[in-house]
């Protein structure tokens, strides 16, 4: 019985092959027709189903992997692209989606191997006339500039904002007043106004509403409605600071900026913005300047720099808008650029393009207005992974600056385009994560471990950060803008460091990379001391002036010795925050464990730090100092009995502990001995 079953499920795939062949033309034909529609979507789960006939076949596979490419799953089509390559002969074509598959993937190195293969099949077939032999030009750029922007990415919290604002459906454009009480947003939803599907097979546009609770949750999006929303497109792209003018693209005209008033209860029918932003043209974004003087909007208007380009235009006493002005090259490029958003600070522009130094598809970029001479500072990039290869769009900063809303292709995306929030370190509007860059030596090999501490100068608080490689670059520490620091690197084989640091406030700095250099480790200063009988200690007096180079010394008088010999040992230093034993430490050791063989002599050990950091840990760090001095020891024979040790933290300081270089000397462990 089980082996006709088994002979059952070895036939059946056969069977249902044999039924479905006379279909599998036609299943073609129509996928075909939808794809010639552009209608991905609809073209898809046919593909699909002949491919799980035929798993591969090439032909299959290569339109399956072009309707992934035009979808919000670009990088599903990798898989089947590198299947049809498999089962198939090369083709320019084949190289160019693959080489765009991988881009979209983030796999820079493989997309650009591709991209050259592409341009290698057009020269070869004389065809260096497609617009896509200059198009992987710019592509290849773009992976060239994902990858440095993958070594440096910002480590920031960045989260889908949920499942109760976004849907299945394209969720984009936040837009939020300055107290972030409520959220306005985009979606196209089948139950919106319109519930019939445009003709790319999506539903319209409508704009939805809801409020924050106070637990910072989001209740359930309420459509604006019809006084609002219509059967075209509607898509809210700005929002007054106090939450009343609203901001909306409406498809009339080439598209056009509508405004709604709030008054009280609801929202007013939208109407045109009077004046010159409007044209013939295509008009898309918009945002107020907190005082609401200033319009910044994005136009294809004439006369621009190519594609899109973002305005500025001014509010006139009659309540119109004049005065429009291009933001200029630093801001617009040949590309389109779109979703301005200005910050309340009237001087941080953040805004989406194509151009500049993008990885790819739309990034979100910042500018910086200067008003003294009415410049924009050039385009900043503001880091991955706020940007992808993908599209990513509609930044909104908050009014006090601690998060940011915008919209993007994810992978834990609810079904399309979403909304996300970034936030900045303990959503605090006032810091921002700070990392150094070091240059790894071309000699060195292996890892460098470290400590890093950042000191704030006014609250003496101290982070630490240790790292097995310094090198890495993926140290950070959460620092406060307008403060004043003192950035100390202690690195394995370099010579210590202190650098100041100070970041004046900018709404568009998440995280500030400064570079640094260290340098190599120079042979320590010793300190020598006499050891004796007399417990009275006379300190070494350092000054901010003493050199890492001097050697300083205290003599104890050793009185009533008479059979020990007299004997010296130097005092045993330590690096910052530790209490491991180096090479020279340990032959200091082995030099006093040879003298306590030869005589009956007694020992205590005290440990020391200098009086960088609290003092409870400091007491502490001065025990385990002087402990690894006592395990040493008896570690080499000498009986426990004849040693104590005792940690005395930050007390009995040979050197000034203001100085950098003279507060070294503080971190040691002294030695008296008694017969």
């Amino acid at each position: 019985m089980k082996r006709h079953i088994g002979m059952l499920c070895l036939l059946l795939p056969i069977v249902v092959w044999s039924q479905e062949s006379p279909n599998l033309k036609k299943i073609e034909r129509e996928a075909d027709r939808l794809m010639r529609e552009q209608a991905w979507h609809k073209a898809l789960p046919l593909l699909l189903k002949l491919d799980s006939l035929d798993p591969t076949n090439e032909t299959y596979n290569f339109k399956t992997g072009v309707c992934y490419y035009h979808t919000v799953d670009k990088e599903l089509s990798l898989k089947y692209f590198k299947i049809a390559e498999e089962n198939s002969d090369p083709s320019e074509e084949l190289d160019f989606y693959i080489g765009r598959a991988y881009h979209y993937n983030h796999r820079f190195d493989d997309a650009i191997v591709y991209y050259n293969k592409f341009k290698e099949d057009l020269v070869e077939l004389g065809n260096t006339d497609d617009p896509r032999f200059a198009q992987v030009e710019g592509f290849i750029k773009n992976c060239m500039i994902g990858k440095q922007l993958m070594r440096d990415s910002i480590d920031l919290e960045i989260k889908n904002i949920g499942g109760v604002i976004n849907s299945e459906y394209p969720d984009y454009v936040p837009v939020i007043p300055g107290d972030e009480s409520f959220i306005l947003f985009t979606s196209r939803r089948p139950d919106n106004v319109n519930t019939e599907p445009d003709y790319d097979g999506q539903y319209y546009e409508d704009i939805f509403y809801a409020e924050q609770k106070p637990d910072g949750t989001w209740t359930e999006p309420e459509n604006l409605g019809r006084e609002v929303n219509t059967w075209e497109h509607d898509a809210c792209i700005g929002l007054s600071f106090d939450g009343t003018e609203l901001l909306i693209y409406k498809s009339a005209n080439g598209g056009d900026i509508y405004v709604s008033h709030h008054n009280g209860d609801q929202w007013t029918k939208p109407e045109p913005l009077k004046g010159d932003v409007n044209t013939k043209g295509w008009e898309s974004s918009a945002s107020f300047t907190d005082d609401g003087k200033h319009l910044y909007f994005s136009s294809d208007r004439p006369g621009g720099f190519g594609g899109s380009d973002i305005y500025v235009a001014e509010r006139l006493p009659d309540g119109s808008w004049g005065n429009v002005t291009n933001l200029g090259p630093n801001v617009n490029t040949e590309f389109d650029e779109d979703a301005p958003h200005i910050h309340r600070d009237d001087k941080t522009l953040f805004f989406s393009s194509r151009g500049h130094e993008s990885m790819g598809g739309f990034d979100i970029f910042s500018s910086i207005h200067d008003e003294t001479n009415n410049t924009w500072s050039t385009a900043k990039n503001i880091g991955y992974p706020i940007n992808t290869a993908d599209e990513d769009i509609y930044f909104t900063l908050s009014g006090d600056g601690s998060k940011a809303y915008f919209s993007s292709y994810r992978g834990d995306t609810y079904g399309e385009k979403d909304i996300y929030v970034l936030s900045r370190p303990n959503s605090s509007p006032t810091q921002f994560l700070f990392r150094m860059e070091l240059e790894r030596p071309e000699d060195l090999v292996g890892p460098v471990a470290a400590k890093i501490y950042l000191r704030n100068k006014a609250t003496n608080a101290v982070d630490s950060v240790v790292t097995d490689d310094i090198f890495s670059g993926h140290q950070t520490i959460t620092m406060e803008f307008d403060s004043d620091y003192d950035l100390e690197i202690y690195a394995d084989g370099y010579a210590g460091a202190v650098h100041p640091v100070r970041v004046d406030h900018r709404a568009d700095i998440f995280e500030y990379v400064m570079n640094v250099e260290l340098q190599e480790e120079q042979e320590p200063a010793t300190i020598v001391v006499d050891m004796g009988e007399e417990k009275e200690k006379k300190k070494a007096i350092a000054s901010n002036e003493i050199a890492i180079a001097e050697t300083t010394a205290r003599s104890i008088v050793a009185e009533d010795v008479e059979e020990v010999k007299p004997f010296t040992t130097k005092v045993l230093q330590f690096d910052f925050d530790d209490f491991k034993l180096g090479s020279d430490a340990s032959a200091k050791l082995d030099e006093l464990a040879e003298h306590l063989k030869s005589t009956n002599s007694q020992v205590k050990i005290f440990g020391y730090t200098d009086t960088y950091g609290p003092d409870d840990y400091n007491l502490l760090l001065s025990q385990w100092r002087a402990k690894a001095a006592f395990d040493y020891l008896v570690n080499t024979g000498i009986n426990a009995g004849r040693l104590t040790y005792e940690g005395k933290g930050e007390s009995n300081p040979i050197a000034d502990n203001n100085n950098f270089e003279s507060r070294k000397l503080n971190r040691r462990v002294e030695f008296e001995i008694s017969n």
